[in-house]
């Protein structure tokens, strides 16, 4: 009896061992999300664990480093490595990204690795600081935040403000007179072309290339049509350029050749003559553009626009002629035996058949061809 009950408490006590070592072995190995999450949660918050700005670098936060127009995130240095050899990559564009959490060096605060991304005087540190700060800006633009910058970051911050606002008092606060006059240019001239009068170009230095661009800018859009405006750009060879654009535009808009005989320049003067001559139609003006080509383009569109074939015989440059009879031959109101002149006129081969396929085409050989060519008519039967 003693034997019997000595032996359930041992069975008892060792079910109740096993069952101990079951549970210990459960809490231990068990993978429910909870214990993976505070698991996860301890390796995250490891990463970015610092005591100084030197524990930090920049590592890729997605699929796309800075290096390819990704976006940056700070971590320990330590765990730098590792991260990138087990971070996915993804299909990325080939250009520098210029985010603020590339272009802003990392911190550390509260010994965590940051990037602080609305803090400018973080911008100390980069490698480029007008873009860097020009990011920084484009969260809050607001005209009080240069103000607590520090001293070395202040012209820089005046700079892209003004850019960015396009306010040019913004420029004055800048204590470096060669870049504050830089800004002053640069802000005037993206405001010009919103301005109605052109003189708002002249308020910029004129030393400056943004004086030229902002001139030849009104000058595109027709803001300026008299050539004395050019005087004023401080590159002779620009200046001239700017006033022939202005004559060449004003000859051919009103058709006035003296405007053509002003510009300096042989070839745009051959062009502006050649177009008042086309239209209108003034042959003799054709005979004064320099140009070879010119002066047979002048002539064929003369021909053209008044179906005279016999004008296409002055076209000499090339075979611009035969390209002059070509167009005129389209007009399938002449006389059929005019368009079969012209095709007679034409030299053989390509653009003689090609003429008759024309007739062909017009249906002109149906009305009674009374000296077609019987070799022409066989060919393009």
């Amino acid at each position: 009896m003693a034997r019997t009950i000595k032996n359930i408490v041992i069975v008892l006590i060792f079910t109740a061992l096993c069952g101990i070592i079951l549970m210990i072995v459960y809490r231990y190995t068990r993978t429910d999300s909870t214990v993976n999450q505070k698991v996860n949660m301890i390796l995250d918050n490891a990463i970015y664990v610092c005591k100084r700005d030197s524990d930090c670098v920049v590592v890729p936060d997605g699929p796309c480093p800075c290096s390819s127009s990704g976006r940056g995130k700070a971590i320990n240095k330590k765990f730098d490595e590792i991260y990138r050899a087990t971070h996915e990559r993804g299909i990325c564009a080939a250009a520098i990204s210029q985010h603020p959490t590339c272009t802003t060096p990392p911190t550390c605060e509260n010994r965590k690795c940051v990037i602080a991304t609305d803090n400018l005087n973080s911008c100390t540190h980069s490698n480029n600081i007008d873009y860097c700060i020009e990011n920084l800006l484009d969260a809050d633009d607001s005209s009080g935040r240069c103000e607590d910058v520090a001293k070395s970051l202040k012209n820089v911050c005046y700079e892209q403000l003004a850019i960015k606002k396009g306010e040019v008092d913004l420029c004055r606060l800048i204590t470096d007179k060669e870049r504050s006059q830089a800004c002053n240019d640069l802000v005037i001239f993206r405001s010009a072309k919103d301005a109605d009068d052109y003189t708002i170009c002249y308020q910029i230095s004129d030393k400056s290339e943004f004086r030229t661009k902002c001139l030849f800018s009104k000058i595109a859009y027709g803001d300026i049509t008299d050539e004395a405006a050019c005087d004023l750009i401080n590159d002779i060879e620009k200046a001239t350029k700017c006033a022939d654009i202005i004559l060449g535009r004003r000859g051919e808009e009103t058709n006035d050749e003296s405007a053509c005989y002003k510009i300096t320049d042989s070839s745009r003067q051959d062009e502006c003559i050649e177009k008042v001559g086309i239209s209108k139609q003034d042959l003799a003006l054709c005979e004064q553009v320099g140009s070879a080509p010119g002066q047979s383009r002048c002539i064929s569109s003369i021909a053209e626009k008044t179906n005279n074939f016999e004008l296409c015989s002055q076209v000499v440059y090339s075979n611009f002629g035969q390209h002059c009879r070509a167009a005129i031959i389209k007009n399938d109101q002449l006389e059929l035996d005019t368009m079969i002149d012209i095709c007679e006129m034409q030299q053989e081969g390509h653009f003689k058949q090609s003429c008759y396929e024309k007739l062909r085409l017009n249906q002109v050989i149906s009305r009674g061809a009374k000296r077609l060519p019987m070799r022409n008519y066989v060919s393009i039967k």
